[in-house]
């Protein structure tokens, strides 16, 4: 049986929302599928010094009151996208089927998102799609650049 791979970029949107939905209603019941909700966040140095199960347990020591604030933010929302996996779960996904993963940025997102794909060879990239502001319009988007370099690869934009 052919094994589906899917790499959902989740934002903790209200599109994102419309993401959930989508995988339960077309994937649920398909053992062969394997889901990993992917959130990319712009990371801290310290923040990666002190995140959970590296060492002895976080310490604030040394950071900044930001700094604290925003590891708080962190560590909030990878909680989240833990319990957004065990709705999955609950909604009769097999554990094994779900992986949720929090991850800093390494490039810009795209190429992160790209380099995951290939090294780890999802067939399909689900994500919400939010229309572009006037003011973004010349910017490059994600879109283009994950249509541009992943060919082989089934995108799928939620609207």
């Amino acid at each position: 049986m052919l094994r589906k791979k899917i790499l959902v970029l989740y934002n903790f949107s209200r599109q994102d929302e419309r993401v959930l939905s989508y995988l339960v209603e077309n994937y649920l019941g398909r053992e062969s599928v394997r889901i990993t909700l992917l959130h990319v966040y712009t990371a801290l140095q310290k923040y990666t010094q002190l995140r959970r199960g590296a060492g002895e347990g976080p310490s604030f020591k040394g950071a900044g009151q930001k700094t604290g604030l925003r590891i708080n933010e962190f560590r909030k929302k990878e909680d989240e996208l833990q319990r957004i996996g065990h709705y999955l779960q609950d909604e009769g996904f097999l554990s094994g089927q779900i992986e949720p993963r929090f991850t800093p940025k390494v490039n810009s997102l795209a190429q992160d998102m790209v380099d995951i794909v290939r090294k780890e060879a999802f067939t399909t990239v689900l994500l919400s799609y939010v229309p572009v502001k006037a003011k973004y319009f010349l910017a490059e988007r994600i879109e283009d650049k994950l249509l541009n370099k992943l060919k082989d690869t089934e995108i799928i934009f939620l609207t």
